[in-house]
């Protein structure tokens, strides 16, 4: 049996003028975003991924002094490697200057590859 997703609509919009969505307790930037969500939730039913976090936060700090804050879409545990996977849900026009620093810090510092959906 199918799922139907019912998101809510917020009226407010996000930077990048996406309609800002409110589905199961969380507000996501995009319709693509909630999409995903509700992909890895079934995912995580399945047994397919574990511990999936939504919005989890990564600090960057260097020599003692916090240089920003990582707040990437998703992040859970792949059962087959054991390895920890970071998305970002990212249309073209949304890859800015800033998001560009921010995963390469995230990599560079805490040796963690975004993956782009």
């Amino acid at each position: 049996m199918a799922v139907v997703m019912r998101p809510r609509v917020r009226k407010c919009v996000s930077k990048m003028r996406n309609q800002m969505v409110e589905y199961d307790g969380f507000l996501f930037g995009s319709r693509k975003e909630a999409a995903r969500y509700e992909e890895l939730r079934l995912a995580q039913k399945e047994g397919s991924i574990k511990m999936l976090v939504v919005h989890p936060q990564f600090d960057i700090v260097i020599h003692g002094f916090h240089i920003c804050k990582v707040i990437p879409d998703f992040s859970y545990l792949s059962p087959v490697t054991g390895t920890k996977v970071v998305e970002d849900v990212k249309s073209p026009v949304s890859r800015t200057q800033l998001y560009k620093l921010k995963k390469r810090l995230m990599k560079v510092v805490l040796g963690i590859d975004v993956h782009e959906i």
